[in-house]
């Protein structure tokens, strides 16, 4: 059996920590970061016409060829990245999504506590804030502020199971 877990949600609220966490912990897992992909690799902007979804896409049914468990986290705001998932969905036996779904001002606060360098401030995550932001391919657990990492961790796990 192969699962997908979708990690989505505004710009510091937390995903890439619970993906490193999930990917450490999850035998056989990959891994795939928009960040990582739009920004690094593919240098370029986000946007409805960005070729981000095409290599998302490419990497998923490698890490499916590949792995047990795939991870996708990212902001994959759902009106640009809707038809990608809509087609990745399908090709996992078990698949589990989430949004974070945090106020600005818990988002913002999450953003100061990291340790990497802050390459935009809060006016960017207030530009960029978007609440609600749900798929509608997929049904999304809500994330909260209430739930710790290692609660949400240990449940995503377990669904998994």
């Amino acid at each position: 059996m192969n699962h997908l877990i979708i990690l989505r949600g505004n710009s510091g609220s937390g995903k890439t920590t619970i993906a490193n966490l999930l990917c450490d912990r999850i035998e056989n897992s990959f891994l795939i970061s928009q960040d990582i992909v739009r920004r690094s690799m593919l240098k370029e902007s986000d946007g409805p016409n960005c070729e981000t979804k095409d290599l998302v896409t490419e990497l998923v049914k490698f890490g499916l060829e590949r792995s047990k468990t795939v991870i996708i986290e990212g902001i994959f705001r759902a009106e640009w990245y809707e038809e990608m998932f809509a087609q990745i969905v399908p090709l996992f036996d078990s698949v589990q999504a989430y949004y974070f779904d945090l106020s600005l001002e818990e988002t913002t606060r999450r953003h100061q506590t990291r340790k990497e360098v802050h390459e935009f401030g809060e006016d960017k995550l207030r530009l960029w804030y978007k609440k609600e932001n749900y798929l509608k391919c997929v049904s999304e657990t809500k994330i909260d502020a209430q739930i710790s990492k290692e609660e949400l961790v240990i449940r995503i796990i377990e669904q998994c199971s």
